[in-house]
């Protein structure tokens, strides 16, 4: 029986062995499909990951959602241990930095955090069961 580390392992050599030319259009479709939600129209805050390499990319939709004036936060890891981060906010992809961290991520540079909770949580996912 597989383990959950072999399953995610599995999974994720499955999308790093995509093509970039498939992960650009897949993401491009999802972009597409993200600025069009009825969620996405209603909310004002909007909190979503700096994407890696291999995974969906979001630096176009986090532009998107900018345009549309939108409050727009991203991760800034706190206790790797623990799990913690807070949802920073961001004016424009400028204000993202490579962090040096464990898991070589963009970070946003500044400090103000979301008052209160996002409207809408954009998260990555490798695999769902």
């Amino acid at each position: 029986m597989s383990t959950k580390a072999d399953w995610r392992r599995r999974f994720r050599d499955q999308r790093e062995a995509l093509a970039q030319s498939q992960v650009d259009a897949d993401s491009e479709a999802i972009r597409r499909h993200a600025v069009e939600l009825p969620e996405i129209a209603a909310s004002s805050s909007i909190f979503i990951y700096a994407s890696t390499a291999s995974e969906v990319q979001t630096y176009t939709l986090i532009e998107d959602l900018l345009a549309l004036r939108k409050t727009v936060a991203v991760p800034r890891i706190t206790d790797p241990d623990a799990g913690t981060m807070d949802a920073v906010v961001i004016h424009s992809l400028k204000d993202l930095v490579p962090d040096h961290g464990p898991f070589n991520l963009l970070t946003p540079r500044g400090t103000q955090t979301l008052d209160g909770p996002a409207e809408v949580i954009i998260m990555p996912g490798l695999a769902f069961s």
